[in-house]
């Protein structure tokens, strides 16, 4: 009898050390939209932007939405608890293996004599000599997901920027498609009205209704490109579609001699872009899954210590050594995965590393094109809009066939609209190459 209450004991203690399970119900989805006053945007910390308050009472910048995508954007909530796992997985390795302990009870058949009793215990030796470089794995794992993280938040910041300079631009573009077409539409009244008395061509009629159609085409196009960017750019922030957000004038392109030194970039980008950190923090931690791989491959014993009570009365103490012979198996197979893994990683790596020097001599070709597109139409347009307004008076007066000015009118509000495009372009484009070097270029750390 005392022998079962011991047993009970035991197997209550063991019992009174394990975890406890709560359920945790899947939340309901938060669909109801969200506006601006209810956000409690807290600073998010981040290497590349500064954590300050912002004032969502004035108009936005692009940094300061950047700062609240940070803070409530639900995709990088997302991957934050990928980087809570790898902080448990740390805590994990760091655990000992717990000693195994084993009990029996016999009841012989027969006079005179008593229970059987006996118990051992053992613990693995492989798992002690594995710890350390499984617990150097964990922390270079840890420190890849973090950095992996500020990678992604880092596109997110520039996705933002991006958003918010397209939306500028796109309400600039709007607004003078705008004007084109209120002036061709008032082109057009005065002609009809001419029409009917007599004193106009129906060629000419028809002339102005086509620059009517054709501006308000440009200028509807434009209105679905914009809200379109302003939907996108809620929904990467992690607001409701319904919330319209109130921008401050987006930042002007900067000067684009950052790129005539290419290689700089390059080398600055190997130094700075978190991705190429986590990469390396993740060949790290292979390093660390092959050694420890390699040692759990040693012959290494289990040690088990045992008391025994036989049937008549008499003990004994023991240990026994669990051995396994390293014949066919010898750990080689878990070797032969981590070093192929190691060998994928350091691959991925170089083509990392391929890819960013070629996004970054893409970008700034693309930059130096831009620039030269634009300097040549600014040099042209101011004797173009002269030649349009002077061809528009003439036009008034019959000096000057209506078709000759229809095309003049039609060819320079073709070209306004483009040099606010590559205006727009450039901009963008600029916000691309900080992306792909990993760190500001024009400016400080705002």
């Amino acid at each position: 009898m005392n022998a079962r209450r011991c047993c009970l004991l035991i197997l209550l203690l063991q019992l009174a050390g394990c975890a406890v399970y709560q359920p945790a119900p899947l939340p309901s989805p938060d669909l109801e939209p969200r506006s601006l006053a209810e956000l409690a945007v807290a600073p998010r910390a981040h290497p590349l932007l500064a954590s300050v308050p912002v004032d969502l009472a004035a108009p936005l910048s692009e940094w300061d939405l950047a700062r609240i995508t940070l803070a409530i954007s639900p995709d990088l909530a997302a991957l934050r608890s990928q980087a809570d796992v790898a902080e448990a997985q740390l805590f994990a390795s760091g655990l000992l293996p717990d000693p195994q302990l084993s009990v029996g009870l016999g009841n012989p058949s027969g006079a005179g004599l008593v229970t059987v009793l006996s118990g051992a215990l053992a613990i693995e030796l492989s798992s002690l000599l594995t710890r350390a470089p499984r617990q150097d794995a964990a922390r270079a794992n840890v420190e890849a997901a973090h950095h992996d993280l500020g990678w992604r938040e880092w596109l997110t910041i520039n996705q933002v920027r991006t958003l918010v300079r397209r939306i500028d631009a796109l309400q600039h573009q709007r607004s003078v498609a705008t004007d084109a077409s209120e002036l061709a539409r008032k082109r057009l009244a005065i002609d009809r009205d001419n029409l009917g008395s007599g004193d106009a061509r129906i060629d000419d009629v028809s002339l102005s209704q086509i620059a009517f159609l054709d501006a308000q085409d440009r200028t509807l196009a434009l209105s679905r490109a914009l809200r379109s960017a302003q939907l996108q750019l809620n929904a990467l922030v992690g607001l409701s579609p319904r919330i319209e957000l109130t921008l401050a004038p987006a930042e002007p392109a900067a000067d684009d001699r950052a790129c005539d030194v290419v290689p700089t970039l390059s080398a600055r980008a190997l130094a700075s872009r978190l991705d190429l950190m986590a990469l390396r923090d993740g060949y790290q931690a292979q390093e660390a899954q092959l050694h420890a791989a390699t040692r759990a491959a040693l012959p290494l014993p289990q040690l088990s210590l045992s008391r025994d009570r036989d049937s008549g009365a008499i003990w004994t103490s023991g240990a026994t050594a669990t051995l396994a012979l390293p014949l066919w198996n010898r750990g080689r197979g878990d070797i032969a995965v981590a070093q192929a893994t190691r060998t994928q990683l350091a691959t991925e790596y170089r083509a990392r590393v391929h890819q960013m020097n070629a996004d970054i001599a893409t970008l700034c070709v693309d930059l130096d094109a831009l620039t030269q597109q634009r300097e040549a139409l600014a040099v042209e347009l101011p004797s173009l809009r002269e030649a349009g307004a002077r061809l528009a008076s003439a036009s008034r007066d019959g000096g000057v066939l209506r078709v000759s000015f229809e095309a003049v009118r039609a060819a320079l509000l073709d070209k306004e609209l483009a040099l606010l495009g590559i205006d727009q372009a450039r901009s963008e484009t600029q916000v691309a190459l900080e992306t792909a070097v990993g760190d500001f270029i024009w400016k400080d750390r705002p």
